[in-house]
C-alpha cells in the first residue's frame, strides 16, 4: 500500500471527525495529535500509543470488541481493528507500551 493511501486510511476519518482547526483534534472525546513522526511505523506507533494511553484497559477492550483482559491481546486486536496490515506491528507495540505504562519508544528512536 502506498504511503499516500496509508495516510488517507489513517488521517481522513480522524480529519472528518475533527472538531477543531488547531493541531489537536478531538475525536469522540479524545485528543489525537496529527503530527508526522516520520515513517509509517513511527506514525502508527505514536497514534496507537496516544489512543491507547487515553483509555483504561477495560474500556479499550470494550471499544475493540474483545472480552480479553490480557494487555498484549487487547493491543493486538486494537491494531488489527485500526491499522493497515503493514502498520499493525508498530501499532500493537505502541498500544501495548501505553497500556503497560512504559515510556514511548517509537521505531527509530534511540530507546527502541
Amino acid at each position: 500500500m502506498s504511503m499516500k493511501r496509508m495516510v488517507a486510511v489513517l488521517v481522513i476519518p480522524v480529519a472528518l471527525a475533527a472538531c477543531s482547526s488547531s493541531s489537536r483534534h478531538t475525536v469522540q472525546g479524545h485528543v489525537v495529535r496529527l503530527v508526522g513522526e516520520g515513517s509509517q511505523a513511527a506514525n502508527a506507533y505514536a497514534i496507537a500509543y496516544q489512543a491507547c494511553g487515553e483509555r483504561t484497559l477495560s474500556s479499550l477492550a470494550k471499544r475493540v470488541g474483545t472480552s480479553s483482559t490480557d494487555p498484549a491481546r487487547v493491543a493486538a486486536v486494537f491494531a488489527r481493528t485500526d491499522f493497515v496490515r503493514s502498520a499493525r506491528a508498530a501499532g500493537t507495540r505502541g498500544c501495548l507500551d501505553a497500556v503497560e505504562g512504559r515510556s514511548a519508544s517509537p521505531p527509530g528512536s534511540r530507546a527502541s
